[in-house]
């Protein structure tokens, strides 16, 4: 190329960058972080049904809790003496004070009390859940952020090209085929685009609709995409979901539920009491005391209602290693699930990424001094969008996978 004709393509190719119009100022947009999100999680539908849900369990305590009410007897009527001419009223009153049977209701009380604890672990486990969804979504919305300034910075560099390359055609240095060709590009970065943005527009609605409706429909999220997350070793990872997940916890105090019921069953073989005090009042006479009356386990010892409360332990102790393997096997699976999307994320980040921008910079510096021609530029170009693409992908896949492995662990743990 003459001198003066790459001078020419070097000005248009400045120029049009300098024209390039500015992004909306940052400080313009609202910014959403994480920690935003933990303080709005209360609102959420589900943990609002939850927290209802335990405060029912809690209620219940207080009922069991509660000492049985005495019952009254009232009786009037009119009498006539059998010997003697002589009519009067009768009465007679009586209280009774059922006492129940120490064992009992001490059994009756802590299995109410283990079903409030399995609620609040439910609930903790529900909570565990949403949190997880809404860290999903958070993570979506970094990402399509990330996606959509790599398509718009790819655009614009179109644009720059459309303008160096419209400078070589009125020079007579290239065909105009090469515009032509770089509309094409054009024209197919603007529907990514458009895609792009309709997949984003998508994942802020569902955080607008489940935990901040008044959040403006645009909005940043700041979240640090390319750091990667730490995650726990394999033992201790398998360690704190058999000992810590909320669902692991639940099934533990229905294991306390079902042996306190068994307690209750097994004092149900013994007599039940009561306390009566009575005054009557008759013809000729006044009469007051009391009684102690109890039920006689003549016929039932209740072996039947001590077999099934047995069973019933067994069958949550099974429950609950049912749970926890169920737990190990999952936190296995995706340690390996996350370690392996951990690697090639940074594998993406640290190796291809670096070496696809140094080859794209490279090409373009080739094409704007006229040593190749503009296909090179856009399969070059191609390749890198796709490899920045590709690389946002793994490193989401990595966050969705940590996030994924954390939950399982019982704790969401945001870097």
């Amino acid at each position: 190329m003459h001198a003066k004709h790459r001078t020419a393509v070097l000005a248009a190719a400045g120029l049009l960058m300098a024209a390039t119009p500015p992004a909306r100022a940052a400080d313009e947009i609202p910014i959403l972080r994480w920690e935003d999100v933990e303080n709005a999680l209360d609102r959420h539908p589900a943990l609002r049904l939850a927290v209802r849900e335990a405060d029912e369990a809690a209620a219940e305590v207080t009922e069991a809790r509660q000492i049985p009410n005495p019952s009254l007897e009232l009786g009037v009527g009119r009498a006539e003496g059998l010997e003697e001419p002589v009519e009067a009223n009768v009465w007679e009153i009586a209280i009774s004070q059922a006492l129940p049977w120490p064992g009992g209701r001490g059994g009756a009380i802590a299995a109410v009390e283990a079903d409030r604890d399995a609620a609040i672990a439910e609930a903790g486990a529900l909570r565990l859940a949403v949190e997880r969804e809404m860290a999903e979504t958070f993570w979506h919305i970094v990402h399509d952020q990330a996606r959509l300034e790599v398509l718009e910075e790819s655009l614009r560099q179109i644009e720059e090209l459309v303008g160096v390359a419209t400078v070589r055609v009125d020079l007579g240095e290239t065909r105009r085929m090469e515009l032509d060709r770089l509309d094409i590009e054009r024209a197919r970065m603007d529907a990514e685009l458009a895609g792009a943005r309709s997949e984003a527009a998508v994942h802020r609605q569902r955080l607008r609709l489940w935990l901040a409706p008044g959040l403006p429909e645009e909005f940043r999220a700041e979240g640090e995409l390319g750091a990667l997350p730490r995650l726990p070793r394999l033992d201790q990872a398998v360690e704190r979901a058999r000992s810590r997940h909320p669902e692991v916890v639940a099934a533990s105090d229905r294991v306390r539920a079902a042996a306190a019921r068994l307690r209750s069953a097994r004092a149900a073989r013994f007599p039940e009491l009561a306390v009566r005090l009575f005054r009557e009042e008759e013809l000729d006479s006044r009469t007051w005391g009391g009684a102690l009356e109890a039920t006689l386990p003549f016929w039932s010892r209740n072996g039947g209602g001590i077999t099934k409360a047995l069973a019933a332990v067994h069958a949550a102790e099974l429950r609950r290693e049912l749970r926890a393997t169920d737990l190990e096997a999952a936190v296995r699976a995706t340690h390996a699930e996350a370690a392996s999307a951990y690697e090639r994320a940074r594998t993406f980040r640290d190796v291809i990424r670096p070496k696809a921008r140094a080859t794209t910079a490279a090409v373009e510096r080739m094409y704007q001094v006229g040593e190749i021609d503009i296909m090179n530029v856009l399969d070059t170009r191609r390749s890198r969008i796709e490899i920045e693409s590709e690389l946002l992908r793994t490193l989401l896949d990595s966050r969705l996978a940590a996030l994924r492995l954390f939950a399982l662990t019982g704790e969401i743990e945001i870097d």
